[in-house]
């Protein structure tokens, strides 16, 4: 609901760094509930024996890494800096991260 009024109602090159600070913020938002209600499905039909608060765990996790790599990608678009090595680190980087959450 907010993604949809920030980009209706706020124009980013009025509204200067604000209306682009709300931008990223409400589609990094949009971004986490989506991968994490897939993610939480996707494990509950595929894995029957986890429980349910460890699958909800993990997907939240995993949403948060997506959504974040996507937000930084878009943010790399808007400032010209995204090519295929921007795509390569940001993802190499969010692998990283998650190998290391996975052993806490």
């Amino acid at each position: 609901m907010s993604l949809i009024a920030i980009v209706m109602f706020v124009n980013p090159y009025c509204e200067g760094h604000l209306g682009k600070v709300l931008f990223f913020i409400s589609i990094f938002l949009f971004f986490l509930g989506i991968f994490t209600i897939a993610g939480f499905c996707l494990r509950k039909w595929m894995i029957h024996k986890k429980t349910c608060l460890s699958c909800i765990r993990d997907s939240f996790r995993q949403g948060i890494l997506f959504s974040l790599i996507l937000t930084i990608l878009l943010f790399l678009q808007m400032i010209g800096m995204f090519n295929w090595g921007s795509i390569i680190l940001v993802i190499g980087i969010g692998i990283i991260i998650e190998g290391a959450l996975v052993k806490i």
